[in-house]
């Protein structure tokens, strides 16, 4: 295998840092309500689907908050998700 050079002021030269960022809890969002995803994520729109998604992982990811998001608790998510799941995969192929 060959090993690549780059110039030094080059994108590809550039090191990744080898620290970890932070992980965000409830505690870094704002108070969210449930609807407010569902609606999000009914919209279609790029912006409120992107915001809405990385909402779920960071409030899933937080193990205080994870009983809340019980498909008891807020019918329709998976449909959604499944929705939007299938529409993204409609657009790559």
């Amino acid at each position: 295998k060959r090993e690549l050079t780059f110039p030094a002021e080059c994108v590809e030269a550039t090191v990744p840092a080898p620290d970890t960022r932070r992980r965000l809890t409830k505690a870094d969002v704002a108070p969210v309500d449930a609807w407010r995803i569902m609606m999000a994520l009914k919209s279609g729109l790029l912006a409120e689907t992107c915001w809405a998604l990385d909402i779920l992982n960071i409030l899933l990811f937080d193990d205080n908050c994870i009983g809340y998001f019980g498909l008891q608790n807020m019918p329709g998510l998976l449909e959604l998700l499944l929705e939007h799941f299938h529409r993204s995969l409609g657009d790559v192929f």
